[in-house]
């Protein structure tokens, strides 16, 4: 079998790998996207460059999973053992992954993720003070 270098590649590999992975996507999906084979991918896993690449992505889609179960906590439809197994079985994360030190990295990347802030949606939803005094608190909720 022949050896397989960067220049090999397709112009935007980059660039098509992030996206894959920065949607959750895995590393077969991403090097499918480039039209690589597993044999090839391993030959490139030697060169720091690619590796490093998906190594970038993987984080990327660590964050992309993470976030997603951020955004879901309050919805009783999302499914949880799926969110386990994909993060057990895709990043060898335990139950009390938060307190491994083998993530530490990836818990920095996710905080620094930009989210929109709770306020920031009230903001929207609610454009002027005016309509901000229309928000009545929650029953059995006091104020003081």
């Amino acid at each position: 079998m022949t050896n397989i270098a960067i220049k090999d590649l397709p112009k935007n590999w980059k660039d098509k790998i992030r996206a894959v992975l920065s949607e959750g996507g895995t590393v077969v999906e991403a090097r499918r996207a480039i039209d690589l084979n597993r044999y090839r991918h391993d030959q490139l896993m030697k060169i720091d460059e690619y590796r490093d690449i998906i190594e970038e992505g993987q984080d990327l889609a660590f964050i992309w999973w993470t976030t997603e179960a951020k955004k879901n906590l309050n919805n009783r439809n999302f499914n949880n053992s799926l969110f386990n197994t994909q993060m057990r079985n895709r990043f060898k994360a335990s139950h009390d992954w938060d307190r491994d030190e083998e993530t530490k990295p990836l818990k920095e990347k996710i905080a620094k993720a930009p989210e929109e802030s709770e306020a920031e949606k009230l903001k929207k939803k609610y454009k002027s003070k005016k309509d901000n005094d229309k928000i009545t608190p929650l029953k059995g909720v006091s104020n003081g």
